[in-house]
């Protein structure tokens, strides 16, 4: 089980009854991919601590989830997918849509960043729903 969450108090209960930590590509900042996988990595960071006061072996998992788009008009159409979908956020939904990656080179930065903090996994999100989506991705990651 895979607990997200931003402050200490979930972080103490992921290390108690969770296998890892789940996070996201920014919290409220809405930064840029390198500034997102630090901040996730400080988060997981304090997970490690609250796993090893609950005496708990190994390590738990580190996995990141982002959103994407490529393709033709990919920013305005990834961007109409977000607003909607985080619409109960008000005016913040505008600053996650703005921070999309939606060019091939945002989602490699996106994903390197948080391959260079050590995320053990990134799970992509399509923000539009074309199935070619998953093959712009696929010869992206080759």
């Amino acid at each position: 089980m895979l607990i997200g969450c931003y402050r200490p108090a979930p972080l103490r209960r992921a290390a108690r009854w969770g296998d890892g930590f789940l996070g996201a590509p920014g919290e409220p900042a809405y930064m840029t991919a390198w500034a997102a996988a630090r901040d996730n990595r400080a988060l997981y960071d304090i997970l490690l601590e609250f796993w090893k006061h609950e005496s708990r072996s190994g390590r738990p998992r580190f996995v990141v989830g982002m959103y994407y788009g490529m393709g033709p008009n990919a920013a305005e159409r990834a961007s109409d997918y977000i607003r909607g979908f985080y619409s109960f956020l008000g005016s913040a939904a505008e600053k996650v849509a703005a921070t999309l990656p939606t060019s091939g080179g945002a989602v490699k930065d996106t994903m390197r960043a948080f391959e260079d903090v050590g995320a053990d996994e990134i799970i992509m999100w399509p923000s539009i729903a074309d199935l070619d989506q998953l093959d712009r991705l696929a010869d992206l990651v080759g």
